[in-house]
């Protein structure tokens, strides 16, 4: 249930694949540039599962000063049951009933870099507000689809000629994925442990129908956890997990419940050592607003961009960091290699 003093956003990376894979790469602004054109235009729509329902980007700025592209994307669902509201004292309630071509609506927004990750890269950091029905499975498409017209409309900047002397057409596919950038050490510093689930997906010898048909493919075990684990969290998580290899289980499933009370499950295989270490997809708490947030609206809002950037700033002086450290490593290998 959205909240709307509270908003929780995901940090992605945003990918840049050609089709055909041979094709060269191309950098994610000049792209952004004629998105642009499109929302201005009212273009940047698609009517989505089997066209009942439709997703557009309905606002969109691009911040040169920081380098980065903030698009309103508005999903509208006709299947969405009418609004009911109801009078606290009284119980009485109000149904607000849709009118004919109408559905609910809803609003996310989303914050690009204009900058590769690492230089020369295709990929590119971004922050997306967890509005449901609006995640990446709906706009990775959307935007591959809005690239393709794109590409389409300009065959002599999307053509290269391979090998052969062969001209072809290509196009850029947009691919969004976590950001693995949330380490389970640092969760579990104020967060709790609340379970286990080992997985064993092994086909078992045992058949559940008398003529052989079906069979069991996955076996898994729960475990709760008695009481809070505190500072022995990771000392235990590392038991079960090694416990887990010795049993032949695949995987293991963590449960926990983060400081900022979100619960999250996060799978590591079975046996995995430095499990503190393990990482995934940043989910972070924006709140702090003075003006309450809206399920949907027609223009992005400023206070979110700014907690958005701030976010933005944080992971690109992180992967900086990492990058750095990396090129420190791999310096004194290749001293050596040329030595």
């Amino acid at each position: 249930m959205l909240s709307q003093w509270e908003r929780w956003v995901f940090i992605y990376d945003l990918t840049l694949k050609m089709y055909p894979d041979i094709a060269p790469s191309v950098p994610l602004e000049p792209l952004i540039q004629e998105l642009q054109k499109r929302v201005v235009s009212g273009e940047a729509v698609d009517r989505i599962e089997n066209g009942k329902k439709v997703l557009r980007i309905r606002d969109m700025s691009v911040d040169l000063a920081h380098r980065t592209a903030s698009l309103l994307f508005n999903y509208a669902d006709p299947d969405v049951p009418n609004t009911v509201y109801e009078d606290l004292t009284t119980g009485t309630q109000r149904e607000v009933v849709k009118e004919e071509n109408e559905g609910g609506s809803y609003c996310a927004h989303m914050m690009i870099a204009l900058d590769p990750i690492r230089e020369g890269g295709t990929s590119y950091l971004a922050v997306l507000e967890d509005i449901p029905g609006v995640g990446r499975t709906k706009i990775e498409p959307f935007m591959t689809k809005q690239f393709k017209v794109i590409a389409d409309a300009a065959p002599h900047e999307y053509t290269f000629t391979d090998p052969n002397r062969q001209e072809h057409r290509f196009r850029p596919i947009a691919k969004i994925d976590g950001s693995m950038s949330q380490r389970l050490r640092d969760d579990l510093e104020r967060g709790e442990v609340k379970g286990f689930e080992l997985v064993q997906t092994r086909p078992a010898q045992v058949d559940y129908d008398e003529f052989g048909y079906t069979k069991e493919v996955t076996r898994t075990l729960r475990l709760t956890v008695k009481q809070s684990l505190g500072e022995r969290a990771l000392e235990v998580i590392g038991a079960v997990t090694r416990r887990a290899k010795q049993d032949n289980f695949d995987g293991v499933k963590i449960r926990f419940k983060r400081a900022e009370g979100t619960d999250r499950t996060i799978s590591v295989a079975a046996g995995r050592e430095d499990v503190g270490d393990v990482l995934y997809t940043r989910y972070e708490m924006i709140d702090g607003f003075i003006e309450p947030m809206k399920q949907a609206t027609d223009t992005l809002r400023a206070d979110m961009l700014k907690k958005m950037l701030a976010l933005m700033e944080e992971m690109r002086k992180q992967s900086s960091t990492e990058t750095t450290a990396l090129e420190e490593e791999v310096a004194p290998a290749r001293a050596g290699a040329t030595g």
